[in-house]
């Protein structure tokens, strides 16, 4: 049995999709191997990836996280992603199930130590940006194979501790769950509970980014009805903003699409406990808003610079006019 404890950071002034090549979108890819191979995904959407063999470099561990009671760390896989969200995923090797007691305090051990996982990170130079992370969130899974009795067992204490949804036995992956903090994989193969942890991830990860951009996107509605004068540079900003909230939001609906059944479960699974549709609603809501501000701001910067050379326009003609009458 293994213990996975997931990170969420949120990358401060981070250029939004700055890196996505628009050349390298091939629309013309078979359309269901995007969300079974993610290295062929759509848009590349993780910007930097690292990962670290705790087990036998335990100098890569933090100590915090190599000293912890809840088995010793294994490895570890850290990204970050073109929406301005990070995330580290630490695998612990466990020897015995968790009661809700001990999975509540292996809970608390992820709260505990996100202010020691980002200056590792910091340490590592993993995130390149003058990075000073915002913790966002925490969250842990136990997977296991081949093991029912122990999952089920394992199972009914999760439903002690958290809201869960339960995923339907199909592709190999049976008896298992995602709650609002700790979830369960069970598989009867390492490849199977591998897929289910990678869209674990990257559910998390796309969650975290629509918080984000619903806070970017309340800074910019308040900043455009303020009635102040924008600088050119904070309309740039308030444009990523805009268009970087619509294509997080087209990605997740072609992943999700994507996606085979079982799989597509986690997404829908978590985003439901999440209450995700309304967050995600509220988001695009407010792009539009950022953006019909936007158009009215370019209209009456238009209309002012129109107006003003109008009037230069007007004030050279009888210029030349009164040239002309004084020569006579």
């Amino acid at each position: 049995m293994n213990l996975w404890g997931l990170w969420i950071f949120q990358v401060p002034r981070h250029h939004d999709f700055s890196t996505v090549d628009w050349k390298s979108i091939d629309i013309n890819q078979p359309f269901y191997g995007d969300g079974l191979d993610w290295s062929t995904f759509l848009v590349k959407d993780v910007e930097s990836e690292s990962t670290f063999d705790l087990l036998h470099t335990h100098t890569d561990a933090p100590v915090a996280i190599a000293e912890s009671r809840f088995g010793a760390p294994t490895n570890a896989i850290v990204r970050t992603y073109a929406f301005g969200i990070c995330t580290v995923l630490i695998q612990f090797s466990s020897t015995r199930a968790l009661n809700s007691g001990e999975l509540t305090n292996f809970g608390r051990f992820l709260d505990e130590t996100s202010g020691v996982i980002a200056s590792w990170l910091e340490l590592k130079g993993h995130i390149v940006h003058d990075s000073e992370l915002t913790t966002l969130w925490n969250s842990c899974v136990v997977s296991m194979q081949c093991q029912p009795d122990i999952a089920d067992n394992v199972a009914s204490e999760i439903r002690k501790a958290t809201e869960t949804v339960v995923l339907s036995d199909v592709g190999g992956v049976s008896r298992s769950l995602v709650g609002n903090k700790f979830s369960l994989f069970h598989a009867d193969s390492d490849h199977s509970i591998k897929k289910c942890l990678e869209l674990f991830m990257r559910v998390h990860a796309y969650a975290a980014g629509m918080y984000r951009y619903e806070r970017l996107m309340i800074r910019e509605l308040a900043r455009l009805t303020s009635g102040v004068r924008m600088k050119r540079r904070f309309t740039k900003e308030s444009d990523h903003t805009h268009n970087g909230a619509r294509l997080l939001r087209a990605l997740w609906t072609h992943q999700f699409i994507a996606a085979p059944v079982n799989e597509r479960q986690i997404q829908e699974g978590l985003w439901n406990l999440w209450d995700m549709k309304e967050l995600t609603e509220s988001v695009m809501e407010m792009s539009e808003k950022v953006s019909s501000q936007l158009g009215a701001r370019r209209d009456q910067r238009r209309n002012e610079l129109a107006s003003r050379l109008n009037w230069i326009i007007l004030v050279a003609t009888l210029v030349q006019v009164l040239i002309a009458f004084g020569g006579k």
